[in-house]
């Protein structure tokens, strides 16, 4: 593949070799296309920030670095939030009980995020069963099998304008950089996506919203808005 990519002059590598080392240490040269998400409200932007760094480092609301709930993602802190969910006859399952214990520390975490998405697109918050919280999130591009539909993403902190995007992959030669500092940004994340760089010594917390108990919708686009070029 990445032969494939050189050839077509999307990798550069030094000098005219193409052997694996040289591939695997080209640089990729495909086309990136760039987009804004939508604003969120200032207000709402300054609460959920406090409540995040708040989170980070409290080991009593998972926002420690040893408690990281999906250790095959490059995160400092990773949390996962999950919607109440009580069986028709009342009882609750361990597991359930434990996340329920979550969500009682971060009650006010969940509401705030779930309120910008309220204010976004009212229908995906009903449908939002997932919400995923996350500071120095690097790199790592991943798929995400368990959703039904594309999913949002929100982040916040110190980072500079333009980087730390939500990249996702629209086709082997098209990569999208949806910028989601303070904004909601949405993208199909059964597509392979990661986080662009960033001055790690900054602050970056996000927010990832799922839908994975409705019913499944086929993938379709990557991105959903197409940018001026």
């Amino acid at each position: 593949l990445l032969g494939c990519y050189k050839r077509e002059g999307l990798l550069q590598v030094d000098g005219n070799e193409c052997n694996s080392e040289s591939l695997h240490t080209g640089v990729g040269q495909r086309r990136v296309v760039k987009i804004d998400g939508v604003p969120v409200r200032k207000e709402l932007l300054d609460e959920i920030l406090e409540e995040l760094r708040e989170w980070r480092g409290n080991n009593k609301r998972g926002g420690s670095s040893t408690n990281r709930e999906r250790p095959s993602i490059k995160a400092e802190c990773y949390m996962i939030l999950r919607a109440p969910c009580v069986s028709p006859d009342g009882n609750i399952s361990r597991r359930e009980k434990r996340r329920h214990k979550k969500m009682e520390g971060n009650r006010k975490l969940w509401d705030l995020a779930l309120q910008t998405m309220k204010e976004t697109n009212p229908e995906f918050a009903q449908r939002c069963s997932e919400i995923a919280v996350t500071f120095g999130f690097t790199g790592s591009p991943h798929i995400d099998r368990q959703n039904a539909s594309p999913f949002y993403g929100l982040a916040l902190g110190n980072f500079a304008k333009g980087t730390g995007c939500l990249s996702v992959e629209c086709s082997p030669r098209i990569v999208a950089h949806v910028n989601t500092k303070n904004r909601l940004g949405r993208v199909d994340g059964r597509w392979p996506h990661w986080v662009s760089d960033y001055n790690v010594e900054e602050e970056r917390y996000s927010l990832i919203y799922y839908d994975t108990m409705s019913a499944y919708q086929t993938p379709g686009p990557a991105i959903f808005k197409i940018p001026d070029i």
